[in-house]
Order: structure tokens, then C-alpha cells, then sequence
């Protein structure tokens, strides 16, 4: 119950129902208010309510961005670490590769590089006129008269001997 001459402040809309003055809630969906504090005071008390639901909007904004933010950072680490972990397989195996091509060309040159007789000495002499390096020291001496090439069956006018670091 309300004294008389007390004063009112209303929020809402007015309609006359059977010749009567009636305060509605709006349609529009606005907050209905009756009550006897003055428009100043509502507008303070609805300004520090607003003001609580803008910190709490602000904090759980910064909460969200500093949870985006780590979850981005952990999957541009694990990304990294993927693309380093690749190029790391893909490394070692070039490494293996040109291993590989370095023992082939040391067995190619071994076996280019041994005499075409014995296949255990080094070569050293050149034979001449046909100019092959086929032989080492020890077959040269071995060669049936009249010598001939090895390789190319032509007759072996003399030899020389080279060196080859």
C-alpha cells in the first residue's frame, strides 16, 4: 500500500482499459518499472549494473583471446616442429644418398685404378704406342714376348712408368 500523495515513476506504456488509465509493460520488450525512486536514481542504478556487465564482458573477452592465443601458439609449435621433424628425414636421407654415391664412385675408382691383370696392385705403366694405363710393375713383366696391349692387342713398342697421386 502506498500514502497518499505518494509519488510514483513509471516505465511502461499507458492504455485506457473500461475507462481507466493502466500501465502496461511495453511491447516492444523494454523493462517494465514502477517505483518510487526518482529518474536519476534508476539511471544510476541501471548505469552500475551495465557498468558490471561491461567488466564482465571485458574479463571474459580477454579470457577467450588469451585461450585463442595459446591454443594457436601450441599448434603453430607442433606445425614447426612437424615441418623440422621433415626436413630432418628428408636431410638425412640426402646424407644417405650422397654416402651412397661417394662408395660407389670409391669402388669405381678402385677398380679403375687396379691393374686389368692382377686386380690387386695400383696402375703405373703407360704402354706405348697404343697409350693405355692397364698394368702395374709386376704384369708388365709377366706379358708373354712379344707384348702386346692388354686391352687393345696392339703391339707394345715400349712402357713407361707414371705416377698418379
Amino acid at each position: 500500500m502506498l500514502l497518499t500523495n505518494t509519488l510514483l515513476l513509471g516505465v511502461g506504456e499507458l492504455a485506457i482499459v473500461d475507462g481507466q488509465l493502466t500501465l502496461k509493460p511495453p511491447r516492444s520488450g523494454a523493462q517494465y518499472i514502477l517505483t518510487k525512486s526518482s529518474k536519476t536514481e534508476i539511471i544510476k542504478s541501471m548505469e552500475s549494473k551495465s557498468f558490471w556487465i561491461k567488466v564482465v564482458v571485458i574479463g571474459t573477452g580477454i579470457v577467450g583471446a588469451t585461450l585463442l592465443c595459446g591454443i594457436l601458439y601450441r599448434a603453430i609449435k607442433k606445425h614447426r616442429e612437424q615441418r623440422d621433424r621433415q626436413q630432418f628425414i628428408q636431410d638425412v636421407r640426402q646424407l644417405r644418398l650422397q654416402a651412397e654415391r661417394r662408395r660407389e664412385e670409391e669402388a669405381n675408382n678402385e677398380t679403375e685404378n687396379t691393374c686389368i691383370v692382377c686386380l690387386a696392385n695400383p696402375r703405373e705403366i703407360v704402354l706405348l704406342d697404343c697409350g693405355h694405363l692397364c698394368l702395374c710393375a709386376d704384369c708388365v713383366t709377366q706379358l708373354p714376348e712379344p707384348m702386346l696391349c692388354p686391352i687393345c692387342r696392339q703391339s707394345v713398342e715400349r712402357y713407361v712408368t707414371t705416377y698418379r697421386p
